[in-house]
């Protein structure tokens, strides 16, 4: 996710928002990195569980 301009602000609720992403796909997903910020752009890693 990038962020631009007053979302840059917002940035905790944009880390909430990539987490309640990845828990809407349930028990089929792992979370490989949890989010992270490197300047504007938020990055999470998530994978299918086999």
């Amino acid at each position: 996710m990038i962020l631009r301009g007053r979302e840059k602000a917002h940035a905790a609720r944009a880390f909430e928002m990539i987490r309640a992403f990845a828990r809407s796909f349930g028990e089929s997903v792992h979370v490989e990195q949890d989010v992270s910020k490197l300047g504007g752009r938020l990055t999470m890693l998530i994978a299918r569980k086999k």
